[in-house]
């Protein structure tokens, strides 16, 4: 049964991914390959710092987590979760069901050193302060549009009503998380007489989860803020690396303009997450924005295709981590017994 639900995801996988890769040809087709390759032709050797510039956010966010962890008391070396951080991230950009198939992965990584409670319960946090980044980003993007953008009437409505949904989803998030998030899902899928045994084989596990995921928002809430802001931090790192490669193609694109392009970015992976990398969707979406930002549309999609190929770098590297980092088993000595 779970081979043939595994031969299923990875034809609908492989589904949306030829669904994308029609989409970006189809827009290449449209703008012409001159001018693209006339903007890739600019990048030279200096392409070196477009495929390197994503480590400082993904070291960024990896303080985070690390944080999360040393906050519960956890000793795991900061590179051991800079690795887990890469491979979840390239396993979710290849996916179809985006952070649902890298965190699982993370937690297997980090259970090689930690027990199983604290690596599932330290992802989940971390995955919520990630939420928590997105959020401040769109914020602050919004914030800045609404003053210099000519938003259309329906953008000003649409606008702050997302912002207040999301805001309203995470508060709502948290407070599931702080009652015991998987101890009342465990139930509900035990009532539905789903995996009775198994719940009931784990529910010591799943409730040892929820009382550390509730314990971290217990704590120190100069914490919190700390490691909501090195998310927040990662996320301002997107918009440094747009502008570099616009600077690199020589773009007239602003810093107010690079966040608008890191917003959209967050937005298009969110809507057309069963698109894997949301390929030919995000091209289309850059195009579109430096068309409102009075810049020739090919530019836009140019600049993500740069990305595009920064992205698969970045993937390669996951997966040599995921084949070749066999990390030796070290428990925390405070975690021994939880194991």
């Amino acid at each position: 049964m779970l081979m043939t639900f595994d031969k299923i995801k990875n034809k609908i996988s492989l589904f949306f991914f030829l669904i994308g890769l029609v989409l970006l040809s189809l827009l290449i087709h449209k703008v012409g390959w001159q001018p693209v390759m006339g903007q890739f032709k600019k990048l030279d050797g200096r392409i070196i710092y477009v495929f390197l510039f994503p480590a400082t956010w993904y070291f960024v966010q990896s303080l985070a987590w690390w944080r999360i962890l040393a906050d519960d008391g956890v000793r795991v070396s900061l590179l051991h979760v800079f690795l887990a951080k890469i491979t979840g991230e390239a396993i979710n950009t290849i996916t179809p069901i985006s952070f649902m198939g890298g965190d699982p992965y993370r937690v297997y990584l980090l259970q090689k050193k930690i027990s199983r409670t604290s690596s599932a319960s330290s992802v989940v946090i971390d995955r919520t302060m990630q939420f928590l980044g997105v959020f401040l980003l769109l914020f602050i993007t919004f914030c800045i549009g609404w003053f210099r953008l000519p938003l259309p009437t329906h953008w000003r409505v649409v606008f702050p009503l997302a912002i207040a949904l999301f805001f309203i989803a995470f508060a709502v998030l948290v407070a599931f998380q702080k009652k015991g998030m998987f101890s009342t899902l465990s139930r509900l899928v035990a009532r539905a007489g789903l995996q009775k045994e198994r719940i009931g084989k784990y529910a010591d596990r799943i409730l040892a989860l929820d009382k550390q995921i509730a314990v971290f928002y217990g704590k120190n809430k100069l914490h919190f803020f700390e490691i909501m802001m090195l998310q927040l931090v990662g996320r301002l790192l997107g918009a440094v690396e747009i502008y570099i490669i616009a600077w690199i193609l020589g773009m007239p694109l602003e810093i107010s303009h690079c966040l608008y392009l890191t917003s959209l970015t967050v937005l298009i992976n969110v809507v057309f997450v069963f698109i894997p990398g949301s390929m030919g969707v995000m091209e289309s979406g850059y195009g579109a924005l430096f068309h409102l930002l009075k810049i020739n549309f090919e530019y836009g999609v140019a600049l993500q295709l740069v990305r595009r190929i920064r992205t698969f770098f970045w993937i390669g590297i996951g997966l040599m981590i995921i084949l070749f980092y066999k990390p030796k088993k070290g428990i925390s000595s405070k975690l021994k017994g939880q194991r």
